[in-house]
């Protein structure tokens, strides 16, 4: 089952149809986690392969389940695969479909998408990932996650500008 679907993938992805093969494993990885099966942790490095190799793109692709993105994404950030972090974040982005989809990864996705990028150096985007946050909790003040997360971010935001400053020697 479990094992032939991981193989069935490679083939698929190797034949360039990533978006079916993005949809079988992401199937395999829900029933590897239904029945914490020990292919759960292979299933979800595929996916995350899948995700690096260009299945499900940002803005096109297959729908994928944001909770299966986090486990890629998080997994990604502790490798310190951070460009493959940053990818499978916004991903979680363009997945979010419903106010419970942002309030369970979106705004936290924002968050780690700087965080991606502050760690690999590139603190205009970090800034602007940060910045965004900002943005989107000036709009809705009264979200207490959401209010939560910024008052973090705000010394990561104020981080990445001064980093960028430093760098550009531009005040």
């Amino acid at each position: 089952g479990q094992r032939a679907g991981l193989v069935w993938s490679k083939l698929l992805r190797s034949s360039g149809q990533y978006d079916r093969a993005v949809q079988l494993v992401q199937d395999i990885v829900k029933a590897a986690d239904a029945t914490n099966s020990p292919t759960r942790s292979e299933a979800t490095r595929e996916l995350g392969n899948l995700l690096a190799g260009g299945g499900g793109r940002v803005g096109g692709g297959p729908d994928l389940d944001p909770a299966t993105l986090k486990k890629i994404a998080m997994g990604k950030w502790r490798e310190q695969d951070f460009r493959g972090a940053a990818r499978a974040f916004q991903t979680i982005l363009a997945n979010c479909t419903d106010k419970d989809d942002w309030e369970n990864f979106g705004w936290e996705a924002w968050d780690y998408i700087g965080r991606c990028y502050f760690s690999m150096g590139r603190y205009y985007e970090a800034f602007v990932a940060f910045d965004q946050l900002e943005q989107i909790w000036r709009r809705d003040k009264d979200n207490v996650k959401l209010s939560a997360l910024t008052d973090e971010t705000g010394w990561s935001r104020a981080g990445a500008l001064d980093k960028l400053m430093r760098e550009t020697k531009d005040s």
